[in-house]
Order: structure tokens, then C-alpha cells, then sequence
């Protein structure tokens, strides 16, 4: 029997608000984390502070069998197992040994068994024996040097949060030991070997579970700090992906409908149609196309005729052009819908540039002996109403008198020329960069006669462009 802390009650209310701090501390921890380990922990700070009130009432850590199975006796035994199977099942829970050091956690169990099998041997069998009762002070050792061992190990491996674990297993096996040797009278010494090593390691213990928390913290926060990376990334990539086909939508919208139309569309959701007191109008036509169709096949006819109308509507571009739509071989595009005031200017230039193109193409393909077509080209100006019509597939057009007249200006033209109405011609005489051949008043389709020129470059001009 060892007096621990008789005469001593400044070291036991020490002891006592420690650990009652401590189990206020761990509660807290448990309700944070629900967790088992912390559960076990509570229980084991329970039992010590439970143990060390009844060892200053006894004065004794254990009761020999001398002195009877007494009520205190039976309790203080109770408690000190009850402390040890806790510790016990906190250690293999925390660590997770189960996991990562299956072998240390099965001898720590059977410690545990070894604790639970004594104390009914000695609560019940009267013949129990004082050597076997003081065995269970050299497996406590064991069991915690076991822990030490797996603390060490795992903290090794790179679990961080196990410092103050391996740490606390350290100072109490330390203290554990000291008190083995007052215990067995080894040493003679009044310090309280076995609560100082209980309150070191529940201090201990208590801020490696603050410390777990902040890393876990820190690591959720990381965690947290990448996910939003990656969302910041995606909804980025979204958003691009979103602005992409929304240019797309509105590259295809502006290739149907001129930007002034499509904006009002995209606004309103309908389009009106307006009137343009001042505009021109051109039809382009292939010559002989119907025959020559036939000799072709499908595909490199659609190539062919893909060919002459990308030409067109890369030089249509670079003026203020809008087209308003191919039907077969023939080609059709007004300029004055930006109120320019040069539109016929504009698109006789235009038009003047389409021939050339059809010459140029006409003779690279003769030059490898391929099918070609020939351009007639009629213009006219005048007011036109334009608008969308359809709700499956938007059509932009245009309408009046002015369309009439310049279709029925490129039905009287010919191949590679330019022929232009009066209306036309009134607007653009003055261009020094024009030469203007009349072809009088002629007979047209519903309309009757009329006044014709087709137009071209001046000598000095044409022979800069041929150059």
C-alpha cells in the first residue's frame, strides 16, 4: 500500500481542477467531433478525476488483499480498470490501428481482457494472489509502452496531428515507470508519480486534439481553396464557352440579318420592316448555266457555283454590301441600307470587281480545261423596303419597284458587262473613274422602254486593274 497524497491537499486540488478543466475541455471536443475516440478520452479524464477524490478519501492507490474487499476498495479497483480499458480503447481508436498497426492493437486488447479477467479474479476468488494483483501495474506499462511505440511509428509515417500524442505517451510511460519503481519500493519518494503522468498526458493529449482540429481545418480549407480554383476554372471555362457560342449565334445572325435588323430582333423579338428612299440594287446571273449543269456532276457543280459566291461575298465585304440571298445561279446584294450616300458608287465598283473575278476565274480553269461560268451583272436605284419574313428560318429580303427594275437590268445584260438602269446612271455619271456606254431605250418585261448603259472602268483604270 503507497500514501500518495496524504497531508497533501494543495497537490490534490491542483490535480483535481486540472482535470476537471480538462473534462470540461474534452466535452466540448465531443460534441464538436462526435467522435469515438473522444468519447473514450472523456471517460478515461472521468475515471482519473473519479479516482484520484477516492484516493484522497483511502489514501491508497490500490487495496491489498489484507485489507478486505472493503466498499472503497471495490471502487478505487473499478475505476482503475475502467480508466485503463478506456485508455485502451482510446489509443486503438484514435490512431486507427486497426489499420495501420493491426498487431500492436490485438496485444492491446488483450491487455484489456487480461485488466477485465483480473478483477473479477480478485473481486470473486478469495485465494487471488498478490503478485498476480501486481501484474496488472507491469501490463499497464506494457499497454503503454505499446502506445508509445505505435505513436511514434505512425507520427513517422507522416500523420502530423500524432506529435502531442507521441509525445504524452512518452512523459506518462516516463512517470508510469517512476511510479513502478515507488510502487515496488525500489525508490521512496512523495511525489505523485502516477497523477502527474495522468495530468501530463490528458494536457498533452488535449492539445493534440486542438491540434488535429486545426489541421483538419487547414486541410479542409485547402480543400475548400481548391474546389473554388476549380469551380472559379469551370465557371470560366463556362462563361467562355457561353460567350463563344453567343458570338457564334450572333456571327450566324449578322451572316442572315444586317446588324441594325438583328439587334432589333434580339431586342424586341420582331423585326419591322422599314422603307430606304435611297438604294441599289444588284443581280448577278450565270450565263448558260442551265446547260452547262448538265454536263457536270453534282458535287463539282456545288463547288463550282460555292466558288463564284464566296468570291462574291469576300468582295462584297469590303464595301457597305449587304447581301440578301442566292436563289440557284443567281445573286443578289443592295448597298444604301446604312444611309451611305455613295451606294451606287459603291456597289457599281463592287460589281465591276465581280466580273473581274469571273474573268480571272474563267481563265485558270480553261487553263486546266474544268467547266467555268460566265457573269452577267444589272443594277438599279430607287427606294426599297426590306425586312424579316418566317419564324422557322429568318428571311431577310427586300422588295419594289427598285428589285424589279434591277433584275430585269441584269435579264438584258451580257456576259462580263455591267449593266445599269438610268436611275443608276444618274448617280454615278460623274465618277471620273467610269466610262458609260449607252444601249438606248430598250424593250423590257413589264415595263416597256427603257434607258440602259453598261458601265466599266475608264481605259487608264481598267488597265491598272488587268495589270
Amino acid at each position: 500500500m503507497i500514501d500518495l497524497i496524504a497531508g497533501q491537499q494543495n497537490a490534490f486540488y491542483t490535480f483535481f481542477g486540472i482535470l476537471v478543466t480538462f473534462l470540461l475541455y474534452n466535452l466540448f471536443f465531443l460534441v464538436l467531433t462526435r467522435s469515438s475516440s473522444n468519447m473514450y478520452f472523456l471517460i478515461y479524464v472521468l475515471a482519473a478525476k473519479v479516482l484520484l477524490y477516492q484516493l484522497f478519501k483511502t489514501d491508497v492507490l490500490f487495496v491489498s488483499v489484507g485489507e478486505g474487499r472493503s466498499l472503497g476498495g471495490i471502487s478505487n479497483r473499478l475505476i482503475t480498470v475502467v480508466l485503463l480499458l478506456n485508455f485502451g480503447a482510446f489509443t486503438t481508436t484514435y490512431m486507427n490501428l486497426k489499420e495501420r498497426m493491426p498487431k500492436i492493437r490485438q496485444i492491446i486488447l488483450g491487455l484489456m481482457a487480461m485488466f477485465v479477467l483480473n478483477f473479477f479474479l480478485w473481486l470473486f476468488n478469495h485465494g487471488f494472489k498478490e503478485s498476480i494483483r501486481n501484474f496488472n501495474a507491469i501490463m499497464a506499462l506494457v499497454m503503454f509502452l505499446c502506445a508509445v511505440v505505435a505513436a511514434v511509428r505512425i507520427y513517422l509515417s507522416g500523420v502530423k496531428h500524432l506529435r502531442f500524442v507521441m509525445l504524452s505517451f512518452s512523459v506518462l510511460f516516463v512517470f508510469l515507470f517512476l511510479f513502478g519503481l515507488d510502487y515496488f519500493d525500489v525508490v521512496n519518494s512523495n511525489f505523485n508519480f502516477f497523477f502527474t503522468g495522468i495530468t501530463s498526458q490528458i494536457f498533452l493529449f488535449s492539445l493534440s486534439f486542438a491540434d488535429r482540429f486545426n489541421l483538419e481545418r487547414v486541410k479542409c480549407l485547402e480543400v475548400l481553396s481548391k474546389q473554388k480554383v476549380v469551380l472559379e476554372q469551370r465557371v470560366a471555362e463556362c462563361t467562355r464557352e457561353i460567350v463563344e457560342e453567343q458570338q457564334k449565334a450572333e456571327a450566324l445572325l449578322l451572316n442572315i440579318l444586317p446588324a441594325q435588323t438583328a439587334e432589333e430582333l434580339k431586342a424586341e423579338g420582331r423585326a419591322r420592316a422599314h422603307l430606304h428612299q435611297n438604294c441599289t440594287v444588284l443581280f448577278g446571273d450565270f450565263v448558260g448555266f442551265t446547260t452547262i449543269a448538265e454536263q457536270m456532276e453534282p458535287q463539282e457543280l456545288v463547288d463550282l457555283i460555292d466558288e463564284c459566291f464566296r468570291g462574291f461575298d469576300e468582295i462584297i465585304d469590303r464595301y457597305p454590301i449587304e447581301k440578301i440571298k442566292t436563289i440557284g445561279d443567281a445573286y443578289m446584294c443592295v448597298s444604301g441600307l446604312h444611309e451611305n450616300g455613295d451606294h451606287a458608287e459603291v456597289l457599281v465598283m463592287a460589281a465591276l470587281e465581280m466580273r473581274d473575278f469571273m474573268v480571272r476565274l474563267r481563265r485558270d480553269r480553261e487553263a486546266r480545261d474544268e467547266f467555268y461560268f460566265d457573269v452577267r451583272l444589272g443594277l438599279s436605284s430607287g427606294p426599297v423596303i426590306a425586312g424579316v419574313v418566317d419564324t422557322k428560318k429568318f428571311q431577310y429580303d427586300i422588295w419594289g419597284d427598285t428589285v424589279n427594275t434591277a433584275a430585269r437590268m441584269e435579264q438584258n445584260s451580257e456576259k462580263d458587262r455591267v449593266n445599269i438602269s438610268q436611275s443608276t446612271y444618274e448617280l454615278v455619271n460623274d465618277v471620273s473613274s467610269l466610262y458609260f456606254e449607252p444601249r438606248g431605250s430598250l424593250k423590257v418585261k413589264n415595263k416597256g422602254e427603257m434607258f440602259m448603259y453598261y458601265v466599266d472602268r475608264t481605259p487608264s483604270q481598267e488597265n491598272e486593274t488587268l495589270v
